[in-house]
């Protein structure tokens, strides 16, 4: 079977060409389209099936939680203000009530936090759980920024920490991310950034993305990149042993940036104020390849990371 990201370009492909109003199409965190003046829409979907994205005994609630927030983090991978979603749960039929319950509990625990709103949605008999929403946010016109816009020399940041996602996902727990709105808001507001994306699916497979989108290399460099407590604490305090967890664990939902070298000041100085921020490396040509450095070298980074057909 091929790969997910194989079957979403060949879908990319196959999509009809973009009407005018399509900003942004198929190929990046979300879809943009012009709707009120000045602002452009950004929409964004995500599914998410048992035993595929999560465990029932992970807890419904905190299955919610996550669910939503994995849309609105897509919005802000945008630099986007997230606004309205739409949700459709498809239900086992027995408990089925309980089961809608809980995890409502917990999407609307998250949409309230975020200043979301659920305006509609759609509910199924299924075999097993599943939960798809559509999330809305709006963006200023021209201010969306994609995976494509990375030139050599800048730097690569990234927000948070990285490795909590895994290292939940050992313990059979649901990672519930912090989200960054004020941040995302704060840089791309400001047109500091110009390409950025969400660590859903782990640092090295969002940085190819955004290598791929952008025509660059990008060197990382291992002792910078910053680990959770967490993920330090599954791998006995051993960093190099905690690195996958960063790499290749996902489930973080951290921004991962590209900065020109004129505005890295700037934006770190926003990053103090409103979250963690690291400068993890830089952007590279993109004849030198996607690299990381650690123990005295430079070797091709790995590309890897979660792929639901994988």
């Amino acid at each position: 079977m091929p790969g997910e990201f194989k079957i979403i370009e060949r879908l990319r492909k196959a999509a009809r060409r973009p009407s005018g109003a399509l900003v942004l199409g198929i190929g990046d965190d979300c879809a943009a389209f012009k709707t009120a003046p000045g602002f452009e829409t950004l929409a964004t979907s995500d599914m998410l099936i048992e035993g595929v994205h999560f465990r029932v005994s992970q807890g419904l609630g905190a299955v919610g939680y996550k669910s939503m927030a994995v849309n609105i983090s897509d919005i802000l991978a945008c630099g986007g203000k997230p606004l309205y979603a739409l949700v459709a749960v498809g239900l086992p039929e027995k408990g089925a009530m309980r089961a809608a319950l809980s995890l409502y509990s917990g999407l609307r625990k998250c949409a309230d936090k975020f200043g979301v709103e659920i305006i509609g949605g759609d509910t199924v008999r299924s075999e097993k759980l599943v939960i798809s929403i559509t999330a809305l946010g709006e963006v200023a016109s021209g201010k969306a920024v994609t995976r494509g816009g990375a030139r050599p020399g800048d730097y690569i940041l990234v927000s948070g920490e990285l490795g909590n996602g895994a290292a939940a996902l050992k313990k059979n727990l649901a990672w519930l991310p912090p989200l960054r709105p004020e941040l995302s808001q704060a840089l791309c507001g400001r047109g500091l950034v110009n390409s950025m994306i969400d660590v859903s699916d782990g640092l090295s497979g969002e940085l190819y993305h955004l290598c791929e989108e952008s025509n660059t290399g990008a060197l990382i460099y291992e002792e910078l990149v910053p680990l959770s407590k967490a993920a330090l604490k599954l791998s006995g305090g051993n960093r190099r042993m905690a690195l996958p967890a960063a790499f290749f664990g996902g489930e973080d939902y951290e921004l991962l940036l590209s900065v020109p070298a004129k505005f890295l000041g700037t934006a770190l100085k926003l990053g103090r104020k409103k979250s963690k921020l690291t400068v993890i490396g830089r952007m590279l040509p993109a004849r030198q390849g996607v690299k990381v450095y650690g123990g005295g070298k430079a070797k091709v980074l790995q590309r890897g990371g979660y792929d639901a057909f994988l």
